[in-house]
């Protein structure tokens, strides 16, 4: 399995003083501890979620303002 991480959950697991108690980096931390494939394409999220036709899943808000002025739909 293959999974594509925004950068907003990568924020939350490298923070300077730990990571936070987010269940999405509790996912992550499950991933990359399961030696599955974790990839980013840094601010190219948004563009790849909309032509591959996928909801978004992000803890970042900045989507939800993407979200309301464009094609962008969030899970």
């Amino acid at each position: 399995m293959r999974v594509l991480v925004d950068t907003s959950v990568w924020s939350l697991s490298l923070r300077k003083h730990g990571p936070s108690h987010h269940p999405t980096v509790e996912k992550l931390t499950t991933l990359l501890q399961a030696d599955e494939d974790v990839v980013l394409t840094g601010c190219q999220i948004a563009i790849a979620a909309i032509r591959h036709d996928c909801l978004l899943l992000s803890a970042d808000k900045d989507f939800e303002r993407i979200a309301r002025l464009g094609e962008l739909r969030l899970a």
